[in-house]
């Protein structure tokens, strides 16, 4: 940790100086308890809790307005979070339809099509599915010709 304290810890500074939902001592003995979280959370203060990204839309909208170079920082690092999210790693595939030379950006490590196929290929697994349930038990097709 820099000489600088951490966001985290600044911002527990300010929960505990400013926040009018926070308490340091809740009923029952609980230890960092937050009104507003009573019924959620068990009314521990998420900036307390072991959570990896604590959000408190209150505090973010009213006591975070106190401290403007906390809340730039603060803000920063919250886009930062969601711009990470945004960019899971995608699996680069080829797609095993015979014919097919696309090369594309696959979704989950379980899709094998391109997009384009895959309309194609979901096609023709419907037209064999209700082929096969058209046809009578013992093998004789219900559609003549």
């Amino acid at each position: 940790m820099t000489k600088e304290r951490s966001i985290q810890s600044q911002v527990k500074s300010l929960v505990v100086a400013e926040c009018p939902n926070y308490a340091t001592m809740g009923p029952f003995g609980m230890n960092n308890y937050c009104f507003i979280r009573e019924k959620s959370n068990h009314g521990v203060c998420v900036f307390f809790s072991e959570l990896e990204a604590p959000r408190c839309g209150y505090f973010e909208q009213s006591v975070l307005l106190l401290n403007k170079d906390l809340k730039a920082v603060f803000s920063g690092e919250l886009l930062n979070q969601e711009i990470r999210k945004e960019r899971k790693r995608r699996i680069r595939k080829k797609c095993e339809r015979p014919g097919c030379p696309e090369t594309f950006l696959a979704k989950s490590n379980a899709q094998r099509f391109c997009p384009r196929c895959q309309k194609a290929v979901s096609n023709e697994k419907t037209k064999i599915r209700m082929a096969n349930h058209r046809k009578k038990p013992n093998g004789v097709s219900l559609v003549t010709v």
